[in-house]
């Protein structure tokens, strides 16, 4: 890839339904969707969170997310962090799955 073009993918949304909670769900699907941005040679993936959802900060931050700075505020006045995490397309070569 061009040195000055560092491809990304954005993760509009990730929900669980609240019984399927604290079941490792929400960590098995950002590790699909890894694994589809190294497939696709993405070098970044990126997300907004609401500021005061610390539960899902949280558990980003243990999956190697990056909190990338101040809150931003949108158009209601609602607040989110931007999160992001490399994506190491080495890493996934040898996982054995089917996704395309």
């Amino acid at each position: 890839p061009d040195r000055f073009y560092s491809p990304k993918c954005y993760l509009k949304n990730l929900v669980v339904r609240p019984e399927a909670r604290r079941r490792g769900v929400a960590r098995e699907l950002l590790g699909a969707c890894e694994l589809l941005c190294a497939r696709w040679e993405m070098s970044e993936i990126w997300l907004k969170v609401e500021e005061d959802n610390m539960a899902a900060r949280a558990l980003y931050t243990s999956c190697g997310w990056q909190d990338k700075g101040r809150p931003v505020t949108y158009f209601l006045g609602d607040r989110y962090r931007l999160m992001m995490k490399p994506i190491n397309p080495w890493r996934w070569s040898r996982q054995g799955t089917d996704l395309a």
